[in-house]
């Protein structure tokens, strides 16, 4: 898409303090807590009636769970938390690692049933991945079949060392065959 337009807004407190909004503020503010208030009238009553667990329904869930797993998010941003930057650091570098098996792993699994353009798959692409895994499925509402094959431009500097040399062995391959079959043609063989 374009690029839509800049909306530059000035802090909340001169927004609420400024004789030229403060009205407009107050009646924002208003109808905001008024929207609140009768929306979660709204949802207590479906909450209420939604069965969750034995006697008890969505509604006793969210007192339960919900509600203080919430005061605790907000505890959190308020406080804020201590973070072992040291230690995140090594988890990040292990994690980096990590990552890198894992994406040679689903590409050695994806050449199996692509060859070497499975060693090239994108793993950051959705729509490369939704069609070697999905591929054909139908969509459950429109009922259209997904293609099958699509092919993807890559730039070479984005296609790993060894899917490149699976490509040359794949090329050698196909062409020692149809050396092979040029000669026993031609040659009368």
């Amino acid at each position: 898409g374009t690029p839509g337009a800049i909306v530059d807004l000035p802090p909340m407190e001169r927004l609420q303090r400024e004789p030229k909004s403060r009205q407009n503020w107050i009646k924002y503010s208003a109808y905001d807590a008024k929207g609140t208030y009768n929306l979660y009238h709204h949802l207590k009553q479906k909450l209420a009636a939604q069965s969750w667990f034995r006697e008890y329904s969505l509604m006793d869930y969210y007192h339960m769970h919900m509600r203080p797993f919430g005061e605790l998010l907000t505890d959190l941003e308020r406080r804020g938390i201590l973070v072992a930057t040291d230690y995140l650091a090594d988890v990040e570098v292990q994690a980096r690692e990590d990552r890198k098996g894992h994406v040679r792993t689903f590409r050695k699994w994806a050449s199996r049933y692509l060859g070497p353009d499975g060693l090239a798959m994108n793993l950051a692409s959705s729509v490369q991945l939704s069609t070697f895994l999905f591929g054909g499925a139908e969509n459950a509402k429109t009922k259209e079949r997904s293609e099958r094959v699509r092919v993807f431009k890559t730039p070479r500097a984005d296609i790993p060392d060894d899917a490149m040399e699976a490509y040359r062995e794949r090329d050698a391959r196909a062409k020692e065959v149809g050396e092979n079959n040029i000669r026993n043609t031609v040659g009368g063989g």
